[in-house]
């Protein structure tokens, strides 16, 4: 009984972390095509006098976006590491 439920257990442990990664990975995605949104609509809708008054908030979105995006991709490869190196201390 105990192995059947510590199975069960790490079956739902890994849908959770799964779930989780997968609205990480959402939310990175999210975060990117946001910052190609805004330039394309900096770049040909908005007029340059209102990107010159608007300048410190698109500075701040492009930040806020891009550490969204960086921390995503920094923690996803954190992960893979840390997964390839429990594999490798299990084949030795």
């Amino acid at each position: 009984m105990d192995e059947n439920t510590t199975h069960e257990k790490i079956k739902k442990d890994r849908k959770a972390l799964d779930l989780l990664w997968r609205h990480r990975r959402r939310m990175a995605y999210i975060s990117l095509f946001s910052i190609l949104i805004v330039t394309y609509w900096c770049l040909f809708t908005i007029p340059i006098v209102r990107i010159k008054v608007l300048s410190e908030i698109i500075n701040w979105f492009y930040i806020i976006m891009g550490t969204i995006v960086s921390g995503y991709i920094g923690c996803a490869t954190l992960d893979s590491k840390w997964k390839n190196d429990k594999k490798s201390d299990k084949e030795e």
